[in-house]
């Protein structure tokens, strides 16, 4: 999978999102991983609903329409949840508290811009 960053305007948000474009990785998800660090993430494409079954600690989940706009935001979702948005054809998943963090809210716009190293090298140009 592609990894990048999320921003918003000028503001890098995430340096470490993967990309989940194909149903594979989309199904896989976050299934199998420890944690999630704090600047990491999954944008799962062409999703407007997902699940915690069998996760191993709890996530902030941001839904985004076509327009990359945030519709919804859940935070500290634990395992064995479900959630969905019908506005949504991605979502973000990321560390618990990364929205309160961040300050995200529904009506923002987030992108996701590759390469990660083009990500670090803006984030310290715009802190």
């Amino acid at each position: 999978m592609p990894v990048g960053c999320i921003s918003r305007g000028e503001d890098i948000l995430w340096t470490e999102v993967s990309c989940a474009s194909h149903f594979g990785d989309r199904l896989r998800g976050l299934l199998g991983k420890s944690h999630l660090n704090a600047d990491a993430g999954l944008l799962l494409m062409h999703v407007g609903s997902i699940h915690s079954i069998g996760m191993a600690f709890p996530i902030d989940v941001i839904f985004l329409d076509q327009n990359k706009r945030v519709t919804a935001c859940h935070r500290d979702l634990p395992a064995w949840r479900w959630r969905f948005c019908r506005t949504a054809v991605m979502t973000l998943e990321v560390a618990a508290g990364g929205i309160n963090c961040h300050g995200v809210k529904p009506g923002q716009q987030l992108e996701w811009r590759p390469p990660l190293h083009d990500c670090a090298i803006q984030s310290k140009i715009h802190p």
